[in-house]
């Protein structure tokens, strides 16, 4: 266990700690990404030092056979030769470590970042970098984990179109299809509260049924509300009723008093 600064506020820190005391930065997640990235270019280095040491060999090799040329060509000059075989060295190293940075270190460096976001729960930004490296198909699962894990996470937001979405691109990832039709009923159901909330109980009545159809359970506080907009629904009814009657009431009483007063002037 040794002492480390904080990359962050600078203060002094343990490095198996979990975060710096000062700042709250995550040390012991810092000081992971620095070993993994640190064994990355060792191995980097391993795989170039090789791959130098052919391409040596295959140089000495080539250096014997233009040293037996030079002794049947004493006047020849070497100076070129030996400066050429020099560039030629320097060339491929270089191109060596370019393509094993290109191909192998950061890819994998994407790869951890993905897997990161991932576990961090930013699902879309996940998507995008395992988008980005899944030209062969090889991530495809982890791509569909990620839609589906979105969906489940804007599900329990109450976005549910977004949530639609995700679980269609989830594919046949686990029950991503029973998800779909799950989260369409809460959907209407939020719909259908949200028309009870607002007064407009005639609006909700078919939804409800609709998803009462289909086997859907509401909760029992959405129960409470269905109850409580079928009886204020019944009331209005009863009270239209009760209105329609006093109507019909005050037109009789109106014919029987038009009757009254002709029969007085006759």
């Amino acid at each position: 266990m040794a002492l480390i600064k904080c990359p962050e506020c600078g203060t002094e820190v343990s490095s198996s700690a979990l975060a710096c005391p000062k700042c709250a930065f995550p040390i012991n997640d810092w000081v992971k990404e620095q070993e993994k990235e640190s064994e990355l270019q060792k191995e980097a280095a391993e795989e170039a030092v090789e791959f130098v040491k052919r391409e040596q060999l295959r140089k000495e090799r080539e250096r014997e056979r233009i040293r037996l040329v030079e002794e049947r060509n004493k006047r020849l000059k070497v100076v070129i030769p030996k400066i050429i075989i020099f560039v030629l060295i320097v060339v491929i190293i270089v191109v060596a470590i370019v393509t094993i940075n290109n191909k192998v270190i950061i890819p994998r460096k994407e790869y951890q970042n993905a897997i990161s976001l991932m576990e961090a729960g930013d699902y879309e930004k996940a998507i995008t970098k395992f988008d980005e490296l899944n030209n062969n198909g090889k991530y495809t699962e982890l791509i569909k984990e990620c839609y589906y894990f979105n969906g489940e996470e804007l599900s329990s937001r109450g976005i549910y179109p977004g949530a639609i979405n995700s679980y269609e691109k989830a594919g046949d990832y686990k029950d991503a299809k029973e998800k779909i039709e799950n989260t369409k009923n809460r959907q209407i159901s939020k719909e259908a509260l949200k028309y009870i909330r607002s007064g407009h109980y005639y609006q909700a009545e078919p939804l409800i049924q609709e998803l009462r159809n289909k086997g859907y359970q509401f909760s029992s506080d959405e129960e409470t509300e269905i109850g409580y907009a079928q009886a204020i629904k019944k009331g209005l009814q009863s009270l239209s009723e009760a209105a329609e009657i006093l109507k019909n009431f005050h037109r009789i009483i109106k014919s029987l008093r038009y009757c009254y007063n002709n029969q007085r002037k006759y």
